[in-house]
């Protein structure tokens, strides 16, 4: 017993609703009786006494449009099968090689294009809707060409956004120690990064200068921390110029005079 998908769906779809109850049943069928590639052959008879219902066969394109198509007077291939049960039919898939040899057994080839249906006595595949879901192999050059069209429309977007983002100050020292991170071989994770964010709060509040300061001394000499900074007087110890009075009132304290 053939076990396939089915949709469920189907049934909130305003075109099968507006069917008659004998062609929602006739539609059923044909997506239950087609063979694994889509294709059912063409048996009114048993159809209608399965069915147990006379059917109107000239009016099947009227109440079906394009969701089907006559390969030939004993063959009916329901469009939208295949992609529905398989999605992209491969070669390389075992159970799809099934359904490729069954495609080439009905003189069709995948995908599926039109030119590859022999007209039928009395069909004119021509005159028949072009079905949705089946390409050509120039229409499938033609998606293709669009589709790469839009990745470098979707680049040029990226790089507008990018040349437009300008970075603060303090993000651009962060970034020179994350850099310096990598240089020392020890690169941050997020977390470290957050942690990192954290302790340039803690020792500089909201002062973003400050905060510049720490790291620019930590990329300096490749801390892997942020420290806080020496206080000004202690970095220029041994650089200060005193004033003449200055220098009188030591010499003076040392001399005992004061």
């Amino acid at each position: 017993m053939k076990k396939r998908f089915t949709d469920t769906e189907i049934w909130d779809d305003p075109w099968f609703q507006s069917l008659d109850p004998v062609y929602k049943c006739l539609w059923k069928y044909l997506c239950d009786k087609c063979d694994n590639s889509g294709v059912w052959k063409v048996n009114k008879p048993l159809a209608e006494f399965q069915i147990k219902s006379a059917i109107n066969w000239d009016s099947l394109h009227d109440l079906f449009g394009d969701r089907f198509m006559m390969i030939t007077e004993s063959k009916l291939f329901v469009v939208a099968f295949i992609e529905f049960q398989y999605g992209e039919l491969k070669e390389s898939s075992r159970p799809h090689q099934q359904v490729l040899r069954l495609l080439q057994s009905h003189g069709l080839r995948y995908p599926i294009d039109t030119l590859s249906i022999p007209l039928a006595k009395g069909i004119d595949t021509l005159s028949i809707p072009y079905p949705k879901g089946i390409h050509t192999l120039l229409d499938k050059d033609k998606d293709k060409d669009k589709d790469k069209d839009k990745e470098k429309d979707k680049d040029k977007d990226k790089d507008t956004v990018e040349c437009q983002i300008i970075k603060s100050p303090l993000e651009m020292a962060f970034d020179k120690f994350r850099e310096m991170r990598k240089k020392i071989r020890k690169p941050m994770t997020e977390r470290a990064e957050e942690l990192i964010w954290k302790e340039l709060s803690k020792l500089a509040g909201e002062d973003s200068d400050l905060k510049i300061e720490i790291l620019e001394q930590s990329i300096r000499n490749d801390w892997q921390d942020v420290y806080a900074v020496k206080n000004k007087s202690q970095r220029q110890f041994g650089k200060q110029q005193y004033s003449r009075q200055d220098a009188i009132d030591t010499f003076d304290f040392l001399r005992g005079d004061k």
